[in-house]
């Protein structure tokens, strides 16, 4: 099998995304052989067959995401909606690979307007293998806020993550958890009265990898709300990866709010290229 891209996508890592950070077109969940360069050509456990030229294991390389999402959120028969587009920068090497993602968005509703520019992100990730078939990633994210507002949540906040995924044939099974430093100050004037609160997440789920070009999963993820006394947020959510070539790309998703305080439908696409 050919060597195939697919993005290390960045979502954030406790989402338990597509990961394929060696670029063989075997998704890391699958993956026997982690370490392999873009000069391998690999069978369907991600293990070398043959090379292309001689192998050069310092080798780096990075990719680009444009992607363009859309949400919409009913409180009080109040019905909000609101449309992004991402922009992603990926670069890989050996085990290590960094995230660079920034957005813009638009939101609307009967009584309210806004857009301008949403909270950026820079993400460092490791990953080993514990045996043949569970691996685990970690990761540090650092919440750049270039999202301005008057709820002075202008400051740096900062994720811990962890995830694990074991390969049960073509099945995966992920857990994920994840751990925000939220340094956001308390607001208590005579509109607001907010208190900022660090946050805890976990989410787990299956996958499975139709095609070797084609992998989708689906999972259930918890995540505490960033104000003290909110309801956690909880939500379903599928993703879904297809490889066109060796440099086009595309990932789609969807979830589903399941509690009040998450967000009725959230849906990306996203298209991507390799260089």
């Amino acid at each position: 099998m050919k060597k195939l891209l697919i993005l290390f996508v960045i979502l954030p890592l406790w989402l338990l995304a597509y990961s394929d950070n060696d670029l063989d077109g075997v998704e890391d969940k699958n993956d026997l052989c982690p370490q392999t360069s873009l000069i391998e050509i690999v069978d369907n456990t991600g293990c070398t067959i043959e090379y292309l030229t001689a192998p050069d294991k310092s080798s780096s390389s990075y990719d680009v995401v444009f992607g363009v999402g859309y949400s919409k959120n009913s409180t009080n028969s109040k019905e909000t909606k609101t449309k992004t587009e991402t922009l992603q920068l990926d670069y890989f090497y050996k085990k290590f690979s960094l995230q660079l993602q920034s957005s813009h968005f638009s939101t609307s509703s009967k009584s309210y307007d806004n857009s301008g520019m949403s909270d950026s992100y820079l993400g460092a990730y490791y990953r080993i293998g514990l045996s043949e078939k569970l691996k685990a990633n970690f990761g540090v994210r650092v919440n750049i806020p270039t999202y301005k507002s008057d709820l002075n949540n202008n400051n740096l906040d900062y994720t811990l993550s962890t995830s694990f995924n074991y390969r049960v044939k073509k099945f995966t099974l992920l857990y994920g958890l994840g751990y925000t430093i939220v340094n956001d100050d308390d607001i208590d004037n005579s509109l607001y009265k907010l208190k900022y609160q660090n946050t805890f997440n976990y989410n787990i789920g299956v996958g499975y990898y139709f095609l070797p070009k084609l992998y989708g999963n689906i999972s259930y993820i918890n995540a505490q709300s960033i104000y003290k006394g909110e309801d956690d947020l909880t939500t379903a959510s599928f993703y879904g990866h297809y490889s066109f070539d060796n440099h086009w790309f595309s990932t789609i998703s969807y979830s589903k709010g399941l509690s009040d305080t998450a967000s009725d439908h959230t849906s990306s696409l996203r298209i991507g290229y390799y260089f």
